[in-house]
């Protein structure tokens, strides 16, 4: 008997493990004959049957050498015991430094965007005394990862003042005011890419120039605008395409 063919999910043991969760609990209620070709790991592991194995989906924070050189050593051998036998690999772990903000910031710009200009900040007290040539308003955060603070500053006193020493690699960005002028609010839209194929996610729209679910405008006109939006290919797809693969990314999600 022919064993089934297998997609290898792996993950870090206590790092966000269950975090897309959500996806497997999903096809397991809704699509189980597809759930059963799943298999998900914890690192590190041992492929037993590679005969079987049709692809390999690290399921871990970006970028992995961030937050864990051991574990990034360790889902680059088994990525290229993979690639080895023929076997795809999504969204390698060695390329996803490219999503950092300063690196997807230049990386994107060459697929036509206009991109904020963002540079790291690599001396702490050189940037009080020019800002690495940046004028106010702008703000930093972190390069690397995700949901860090997001510190704005509109004059030179408070972009001095800020807790640079609390970052671990700090990078800051122009700010560019993208309020609509018809109803001043600013608009967040998504793109998400798996590999040719794209969807627009969502839009949000927001009182504030950080757009969050939690505080998105709802009304009649912000709904139907949304629903227009999802229900269409994003007018960007060709360009989000060429950014994706310059990025080196099988997956990836545009805002």
């Amino acid at each position: 008997m022919l064993s089934r063919p297998s997609i290898l999910i792996v993950r870090h043991p206590t790092k966000m493990t269950r975090f897309y969760d959500v996806v497997l609990n999903w096809m397991a209620n809704h699509a189980p004959e597809c759930r059963a070709h799943f298999e998900v790991k914890n690192l590190p592991c041992d492929v037993t049957d590679w005969g079987k194995l049709r692809l390999l989906v690290p399921w871990l924070q970006d970028p992995v050498q961030a937050w864990s050189p051991d574990t990034y050593t360790l889902i680059e051998k088994l990525a290229d015991q993979c690639e080895s036998r023929g076997i795809p690999v999504i969204n390698r772990a060695r390329n996803l430094v490219n999503a950092g903000k300063t690196a997807a910031a230049e990386i994107i710009s060459k697929s036509g965007f206009r991109t904020p200009r963002t540079l790291r900040i690599l001396d702490m007290q050189a940037f009080r005394q020019d800002f690495n040539g940046m004028s106010v308003p702008f703000f930093v955060r972190e390069d690397w990862g995700h949901g860090s603070a997001i510190l704005r500053a509109n004059t030179l006193d408070e972009a001095r003042a800020l807790p640079l020493e609390s970052f671990k690699r700090p990078v800051v960005t122009e700010l560019v005011d993208v309020r609509d002028e018809r109803d001043g609010l600013f608009r967040k839209y998504r793109y998400f890419a798996a590999g040719e194929h794209g969807v627009a996610q969502h839009l949000q729209c927001s009182e504030e120039w950080i757009t969050r679910g939690a505080g998105r405008v709802f009304t009649d006109a912000t709904r139907d605008e949304e629903l227009a939006y999802i229900a269409r290919q994003d007018p960007h797809h060709v360009r989000f395409q060429a950014a994706r693969r310059a990025l080196g990314l099988d997956v990836a999600a545009f805002d």
